[in-house]
């Protein structure tokens, strides 16, 4: 704040002195027209006049030059003495007192109070205040020089980073000039300045031990002080390249021996810790796919181990779950096909046996009973595997016993046909019998020498009343 007053004092002491320059010019340009009128009217009034009119006119013209002197005067006097009460001496009050300065600024106020006083009394300006003003401006010049000097030492300090000299210029200019507007913001910002300059003295020594985690911590936090520039904020990328590069390096490293181990869950993380340094490297997309892929190998072998277990468990339906998600993730995966496709194989054969086991009434129908039969066929080839099926095929085998008990049928022959019937046997020529037959359909087949053989299609109900069955030879050959 003293220094802002006091250049402001100065440009106006300068606007002002060369105002009253002007204006002691215009006085003497006065004083000098008088002088040169006295001059040409004198001459006339001696001849004109009588001498006590011409001492009469004369005295008339001093009389106004020294009332017109004098209002000069008052008018300069208020005109200094008002920039010196206004400016002046509120700035060489403002030095503060432990300056060298000081002393002399206060014997100078004295001084000039003591002049202006001394106007007041005796009505005449005495050119000695000219003099004290003057030299209370050229005081003030060379204070404020010596602010100047001090800040451009402390900025110089600051950008050597030199913290020592930083604190005898800043506590020094902080004597002298405590309440300037630049010397407070040194001051307030001194305690992040001395941290700068300790953080960067120890990020250099860092570097030296090539310690770049450290070096990088050091002028972050520089860099959040605001003191950073563009070579800290170069070097910040630098490092922060460096570092991602060698933490790069050892994950790559620590994934390849954890694949060598087989430890691939900690290698799946070492990689995925590398994929964020540099995601679209060779590296990472290569290593990154092995691992995965032996990940899912891991993941559907373990799936299909426990479909295997709940297999032996006859549990075939979490079996099938365990299989079809061991699919999902390989999908040929030739263990969890089998596997899936024996517990599918099952779990079909033993909802359909289950569904006749239910309805055992459905056996009546000979569509119904043949599918049966089919069934259990079918289904004995994973007997082994599954002893819930192997129940059910029990219990529809004794439904099926129950339903397929022989019937007689009365057949019509000519007594000449030896008489085939598919899957049961030969019938000699008769000329009429009983046959006992299970329910079912029947291919009977009228050999007869000579004759073409003729084919019967004859169906033997499980229920109700069986028709004659009528079998002859066939048409001469």
């Amino acid at each position: 704040m003293a220094q802002e007053n006091v250049e402001i004092l100065l440009a106006s002491k300068s606007r002002k002195h060369k105002t009253n320059k002007q204006r002691d010019i215009v006085i003497v340009g006065i004083v000098a027209i008088i002088a040169v009128i006295l001059l040409f009217l004198l001459p006339k009034f001696a001849v004109t006049t009588s001498d006590i009119n011409q001492a009469t006119k004369i005295d008339d013209f001093s009389n106004i030059d020294v009332a017109q002197a004098k209002s000069a005067s008052k008018s300069r006097f208020l005109a200094v003495q008002h920039y010196f009460e206004a400016e002046l001496k509120p700035a060489l009050e403002a030095i503060p007192a432990e300056t060298a300065f000081a002393r002399q600024a206060q014997r100078l106020v004295e001084q000039l109070v003591g002049l202006f006083q001394q106007f007041a009394l005796g009505g005449a300006y005495s050119p000695e205040i000219d003099d004290e003003i003057k030299a209370a401006e050229d005081l003030l010049q060379e204070y404020n020089q010596v602010v100047t000097e001090s800040l451009a030492r402390v900025e110089s300090a600051f950008q050597n980073r030199d913290a020592k000299q930083f604190i005898v210029d800043l506590d020094g200019l902080q004597i002298i000039a405590g309440g300037n507007v630049k010397v407070a913001s040194w001051i307030a910002k001194k305690a992040d300045i001395l941290q700068y300059f300790d953080l960067f003295q120890l990020a250099n020594r860092l570097r030296a031990e090539s310690n770049l985690e450290a070096e990088l911590n050091a002028l972050s936090r520089i860099d959040a002080l605001g003191y950073s520039d563009s070579i800290i904020n170069g070097r910040m990328f630098f490092l922060k390249d460096a570092i991602a590069e060698k933490q790069f390096a050892l994950q790559i490293q620590a994934t390849l021996d954890f694949i060598s181990s087989n430890d691939f869950v900690a290698a799946k993380k070492e990689i995925t810790k590398a994929s964020k340094l540099f995601p679209s490297r060779s590296q990472v997309v290569e290593l990154t796919e092995r691992v995965d892929l032996a990940l899912k190998k891991i993941r559907a072998n373990q799936l299909v181990q426990l479909g295997f277990k709940k297999a032996a468990l006859d549990d075939w339906d979490v079996a099938k779950k365990h299989f079809s998600s061991a699919l999902e993730i390989l999908p040929l995966h030739q263990l969890a096909k089998d596997g899936f496709e024996r517990a599918n194989s099952i779990l079909r054969y033993k909802d359909k046996l289950s569904s006749i086991a239910r309805s055992p009434l459905r056996l009546k129908s000979q569509e119904v009973l043949d599918y049966a039969n089919q069934l259990m066929t079918d289904s004995k080839r994973f007997s082994e595997f599954s002893e819930s099926l192997v129940n059910l095929q029990v219990e529809v085998e004794a439904l099926i016993r129950k339903k397929m008990l022989p019937r007689s049928v009365w057949m019509d022959s000519d007594g000449k046909a030896k008489i085939r019937v598919k899957g049961v046997g030969y019938i000699m020529p008769t000329k009429g019998r009983y046959v006992d037959l299970v329910p079912g359909n029947y291919l009977f087949f009228a050999e007869c020498k000579g004759r073409k053989t003729e084919i019967y299609n004859v169906q033997i109900p499980i229920e109700g009343d069986v028709p004659t069955i009528r079998v002859l030879c066939g048409v001469k050959l």
